[in-house]
């Protein structure tokens, strides 16, 4: 029948994707999956910084540690074997075993540095190069010691060959590795692909608003308590992806500018001050280590500025540890440090008058008496202050790392519940034609 006669049209077949509960759920089905996305994004992103934090922790770290005390070791290797080398026949006992000591240490840092560096050839190439180095090193010292003990003239110019060898051969080495590690602290440190991650869930966020903006408008609802839910759940995470980026940035922003930083300035210290004594055991005396260390004597208002964290009236490498101290402990250790420091710089200037007068039993006398109690002093304050650097370095990148430790389980529990929220949110809707 037709229209006319009274029969009604035969209702046209409306795909299934093109009524109104298909849409909801192709809707549905495209916001579940950007959320998803945008967590296993967020995941990706937060892993790769998790990795480089652990790699801070596990390598870089350690390795830019154990160069600094690889340096600070063979120097005070050079300066108890010149020590050894002063005492004459008899043999100061005391600094011969400081210096066996001190190079195994070296050799150890060596091994550690080896173990943890990683895929990184040149670095590899030099620790080859600072192991032979160390062998001659060694063996030219035993030489040195030999002939002296025997009284032959060659024995001062084998002692300043194995000085040369750690100046001018194993240093430069430790140097270049060190510089590689620092490079790689920065980047480890600089990544910024945690604001990618946080961008990524924002976007999600946005995608819920939209929907509920759609939904509200669709159906003259004002709320959909789902995907309110689905939006908070979003928007919390944001926050606390944001707070622990934020923390984790100035917890290694810490470790490198006060922990690290502090330990080379330590270190550095601490190898100017032996070489400077190893410069007096063979009376090649020098004023340049010194200086580097202090531009003009220490005096009682420098150490309390130290103390009391306003510096000193000074410049070189101790007023620039003074100021890089952050805490009173810290502070009233360094203090120590240019204390005893200037205590050896008053013994050191003794036992250059009696060089001058050609008095070689006050020489020995001090160089194995009063100078070696007096640097022993210093010495043992500057390992203090090194030790708390060290400890803060390392606490400043364990927190670090423990700022992260739940951000990769969060992120996908919370998408997770927040994708099931907006599919359940559609889904009441859904039922509205059903």
């Amino acid at each position: 029948m037709d229209e006319a006669a009274g029969v009604p049209p035969t209702p046209r077949s409306v795909p299934r994707s093109q009524n109104t509960p298909g849409r909801l759920r192709a809707l549905a089905i495209i916001v579940t999956a950007l959320i998803a996305l945008a967590g296993v994004v967020a995941f990706v992103l937060a892993s790769q910084l998790t990795s480089n934090t652990d790699q801070i922790d596990d390598s870089t770290g350690p390795v830019l540690i154990s160069t600094q005390q690889m340096l600070a070791s063979l120097a005070e290797a050079d300066a108890a074997a010149t020590s050894v080398f002063r005492s004459g026949l008899n043999e100061d006992r005391e600094q011969r075993q400081l210096y066996i000591d001190a190079l195994e240490r070296a050799t150890a840092e060596h091994e550690t540095v080896a173990r943890l560096i990683g895929d990184d050839p040149e670095s590899h190439a030099s620790l080859q190069r600072i192991s032979s180095l160390l062998v001659t090193y060694s063996g030219v010292i035993e030489n040195a010691r030999l002939a002296n003990r025997q009284g032959l003239p060659s024995a001062n110019d084998q002692l300043s060959s194995a000085i040369s060898i750690v100046r001018d051969g194993i240093t430069p080495e430790v140097e270049q590795i060190t510089t590689r590690a620092q490079n790689r602290l920065d980047t480890e440190s600089n990544n910024d692909v945690f604001l990618l991650a946080i961008v990524a869930i924002l976007v999600a966020a946005l995608v819920v608003i939209v929907a509920l903006l759609y939904l509200a408008r669709r159906f003259r609802r004002i709320l959909n308590l789902p995907l309110v839910g689905a939006l908070i759940v979003l928007v919390v995470l944001v926050g606390w992806l944001a707070v622990s980026f934020s923390a984790q940035r100035s917890a290694l922003d810490d470790a490198r500018t006060q922990g690290y930083e502090s330990i080379r300035l330590t270190a550095e210290v601490q190898s100017n001050a032996f070489r400077y004594k190893a410069n007096d055991a063979t009376q090649s005396f020098s004023d340049a280590e010194a200086i580097a260390l202090s531009s003009a004597d220490i005096v009682d208002i420098d150490i309390e500025g130290a103390r009391g964290g306003v510096g000193m009236s000074t410049t070189g490498l101790l007023p620039d540890l003074a100021l890089a101290a952050d805490s009173a402990r810290e502070r009233a250790a360094v203090a120590e440090v240019a204390e005893r420091w200037q205590r050896y710089l008053d013994t050191s200037r003794e036992l250059r008058a009696a060089a001058a007068a050609n008095d070689t039993d006050a020489v020995n006398a001090i160089a194995t008496g009063s100078g070696t109690s007096t640097f022993n002093g210093f010495n043992t304050s500057v390992e203090s202050v090194l030790a708390q650097n060290q400890q803060q370095f390392v606490d400043a990148v364990n927190e670090a790392d423990d700022l992260l430790k739940y951000v990769r389980l969060a992120i996908p529990l919370a998408t997770l519940i927040a994708a099931l929220l907006a599919w359940w949110g559609f889904s009441l809707r859904i039922r509205d034609y059903q």
